[in-house]
């Protein structure tokens, strides 16, 4: 016959067990800080964990690929404002040299109008992707991954702003004033439309750098929801635990106490 204490001994041994089991859960996810620390804890929801971590990194990678390649258009940007500074101060050497007769003051402004020049020249030469320059048309175009999928990319036209592409090449404002103004007003305007364009590419990547920096926080916050763990809750968890390892541990040191008094009592009748 199996005695009602004996029953309650189990009953009371599976309580403390199971209190044992959540404590030990509960201050694990405290000391680690996370909810999954093993596959067995959340399969489906490791696996979803593992893809947004995936996702997570190859956004990652796609933002350096557009904060790179934007760097590039940036640079083209302000390399065009300098230029077309430039081309207003060879403009203003063509306006006096309009009005002037002395040839040695002529010579002068056209050395200065020639420094000029050479300094665009300079400039776009410093301006490049893996040793090419974006600027005087040895570098067409330039591509950028700005997702995650293999054929989600932008490709940009570069522009030549070379001086014998914007027609200022062979300016000689000693001896054709008139003609290098004309020339240099249509040189200041293709330079414009330059910088709008670069102004245009500049926006479209910060748009995406904005898309990819909130793909980056939904997917990060996706993950952390499903392997971050809630360490109020799981203190709370435990707390509770440790109530019922207490209450099980007297129930069943009880129960055992009960079980030892019926044996003895029924060997001491057996003996007398």
């Amino acid at each position: 016959m199996i005695s009602s204490s004996n029953t309650s001994s189990l009953v009371y041994a599976n309580a403390l067990n199971s209190a044992n089991a959540q404590a030990a859960k509960s201050s694990e996810r405290i000391s680690t800080t996370l909810k999954i620390n093993r596959a067995s804890d959340d399969p489906a929801g490791l696996v979803k964990a593992m893809g947004f971590k995936t996702q997570i990194g190859s956004y990652t990678r796609v933002l350096d690929n557009i904060s790179n390649t934007n760097e590039v258009i940036q640079n083209v940007s302000s390399t065009l404002t300098d230029i077309s500074g430039i081309i207003d101060n060879m403009s203003a050497l063509a306006l006096k040299a309009t009005t002037e007769t002395d040839s040695t003051v002529l010579s002068a402004y056209q050395t200065s109008f020639s420094n000029y020049r050479d300094e665009i020249t300079n400039l776009i030469a410093d301006v490049t992707v893996d040793g090419s320059s974006v600027m005087d048309g040895s570098t067409t175009t330039i591509s950028a991954q700005v997702g995650i999928d293999a054929g989600d990319t932008r490709s940009f036209t570069m522009i030549d702003a070379s001086t014998s592409t914007l027609g200022i090449s062979s300016l000689d404002i000693s001896s054709g004033a008139a003609a290098a103004i004309t020339a240099l007003s249509t040189a200041s305007d293709t330079v414009d439309s330059y910088i709008s364009t670069m102004g245009a590419y500049g926006n479209i990547m910060d748009i995406r750098t904005s898309f990819t920096n909130s793909m980056i926080t939904n997917k990060t916050t996706a993950y952390n929801n499903l392997m971050n763990a809630d360490t109020a809750k799981e203190t709370a968890n435990l707390a509770v635990a440790q109530i019922r390892q207490t209450a099980a541990s007297a129930m069943l040191a009880q129960a055992n106490s009960i079980n030892k008094d019926v044996v003895s009592y029924l060997l001491k009748g057996t003996l007398n």
